[in-house]
């Protein structure tokens, strides 16, 4: 038992993996495809075995991104047009390099805009204003009695009249106009995303002998993630025992939500599945990773456990950041079990606490990523394509007929 658990927690550290920007645009072409999430999780774990092996070699990333996604329809019966997959990874790759080539303009337009013309317009009306323009940071009284005392001067000294037309009236009307003065508006976020409009409208759709030449690449690219993977295709994704585990736990739908989010950020951006030995059969003799079969969790195949330690670690820190506790029977509370213990995972709180860590911590190293690298990326990006996907689509279908 000592030396499992030992093997287990040194394989605990999940990390993001390197390439994090091939992940975020599989997810793209898949959600313009419209792929079912099984199909997008089978793609992703064909991406991280296909980074992980040894057959990387000069393949192009838009070749390897169609094959994965190619050949997940495939093993997940997901049906989807070679035309529309072709034009989508094209359209998505091409996205991505004239974000990289316009990033800086983006950057002119998001902090030149709001500050520049709150500014002009401050200037302009304290020009207008003389010293009056003063006014909006004095005391409300203060300002109250310095413009009766101008009002009163005015008067005695003839320049004005009852109906307030004079110099003190015309500064009073400045001022308050200064006051009531609309905020600028912010910026608008769609001309943020005019470059990759434009980035959209110079991507030609592939047609001919360009389209022959694309899907012969992909199918090059199947092959050698075919040997890759050892040709075991089949995915035993943990999403279907997470729900299940949930469920038995009776687990409210906003945790649930929560537990799935967490579960796909590091599917998707960490070696999770890796670790997990997702592709391929279990060892003879072994169960697979989605069931809780016999033996209590304490020993046998160390794929299987892993499996439901980590499935088993994300609910506990979903109900953690939650804030919702998990029930246990009062007589397992009485016998100081825990509730993944009623489950078959043979650990205590303190080997829980460590797996809970390390979940939190990879999901927080992926936020941080996400916040460093799409917080000026990601939202132009999703507009524009978003934008282009019925173009893709429609010219796809118009032209069909030439493939």
């Amino acid at each position: 038992m000592g030396d499992h658990d030992n093997r287990v927690a040194t394989r605990a550290d999940i990390h993001v993996v390197p390439y994090f920007r091939a992940c975020c645009l599989l997810k793209a072409c898949a959600s313009l495809l419209r792929m079912p999430p099984r199909a997008l999780a089978t793609a992703l774990a064909y991406l991280h075995q296909w980074r992980r092996s040894d057959a990387v070699g000069d393949l192009a990333d838009d070749a390897v991104m169609a094959a994965c996604l190619f050949l997940a329809t495939k093993v997940e019966e997901a049906a989807t047009s070679n035309n529309h997959l072709l034009n989508v990874v094209k359209l998505v790759g091409h996205l991505e390099r004239e974000q990289r080539l316009a990033e800086g303009q983006w950057q002119k337009l998001e902090t030149g805009s709001p500050a520049d013309t709150q500014h002009g317009r401050g200037m302009d009306m304290g020009a207008d204003a003389g010293e009056d323009g003063e006014l909006e940071a004095e005391d409300p009284e203060a300002r109250r009695q310095r413009q009766s005392g101008r009002s009163t001067s005015a008067s005695d000294d003839g320049d004005g009249d009852r109906s307030g037309t004079g110099a003190a009236a015309a500064a009073a009307a400045a001022a308050a106009a200064l006051l009531m003065l609309p905020r600028p508006t912010p910026a608008n976020p769609a001309a943020l995303a005019l470059p990759l409009r434009a980035a959209v409208l110079r991507c030609e759709v592939l047609v001919g002998a360009e389209y022959y030449a694309a899907k012969q690449a992909m199918l090059d690219a199947e092959q050698r993630l075919l040997r890759a993977l050892q040709f075991r295709v089949t995915v035993r994704q943990p999403h279907s025992l997470l729900l299940n585990a949930a469920r038995c736990l009776r687990m409210p739908a906003g945790v649930q939500r929560l537990a799935l989010a967490i579960l796909n950020d590091l599917w998707a951006y960490t070696d999770l599945c890796l670790l997990l030995q997702v592709c391929g059969s279990p060892p003879e003799g072994e169960a697979p990773v989605g069931e809780l079969g016999g033996g209590g969790g304490g020993g046998g195949g160390g794929g299987r456990v892993e499996g439901v330690e980590a499935v088993l670690a994300v609910l506990e820190a979903a109900a953690r950041l939650s804030g919702w506790e998990v029930r246990v029977p009062t007589h397992a509370r009485d016998a100081g079990l825990c509730w993944w213990q009623l489950l078959g995972m043979a650990r205590d709180e303190r080997g829980m606490g460590e797996l809970v860590t390390a979940v939190m911590e990879a999901c927080a190293a992926c936020h941080n990523v996400a916040s460093s690298w799409l917080a000026s990326e990601d939202a132009a990006v999703g507009e524009a394509v978003e934008g282009a996907g019925g173009r893709v689509a429609e010219q796809g279908g118009r032209r069909g007929g030439e493939l």
